[in-house]
């Protein structure tokens, strides 16, 4: 089965600004998320598709230094308060299609919640 993996991290944020990239004991609050990420990818029994969406420089910069591709930028529209994120997320799976790249399945792991354990994701994955 081939899964997105979407990240989606904005820039904006008016409770905590740049809140994506503030320290959490010891890391950045995305470097947890990007974890888990790298930790599924290493189960090679899925094939995996991992996706930041992002319109901030600054967590695009971090994440490719952590060795994620950031080919795409999510539109300004699509990166407001009010904006949904399925909005975003068929965005991403939009371009993912014109650079012919179908997916079977889309897993959200928002970077507000650090605390989740990779295997718990997997076996989530297991009952779709």
């Amino acid at each position: 089965m081939k899964i997105l993996i979407f990240i989606p991290a904005r820039g904006g944020s008016k409770g905590i600004p740049g809140k994506n990239l503030i320290n959490l004991n010891g890391k950045p609050l995305i470097q947890y998320t990007l974890e888990t990420a790298q930790e599924l990818m290493e189960n090679k029994k899925y094939d995996w598709i991992p996706f930041v969406s992002t319109d901030d420089n600054k967590i695009a910069e971090f994440c490719t230094r952590q060795g994620f591709n950031l080919e795409y930028s999510r539109p300004k529209e699509l990166s407001g308060d009010k904006s949904l994120m399925i909005d975003a997320v068929f965005d991403a799976l939009s371009w993912l299609e014109s650079k012919n790249q179908i997916v079977e399945a889309v897993l959200l792991l928002q970077p507000t919640s650090p605390m989740r354990k990779t295997n718990e994701v997997v076996n989530a994955i297991k009952q779709v």
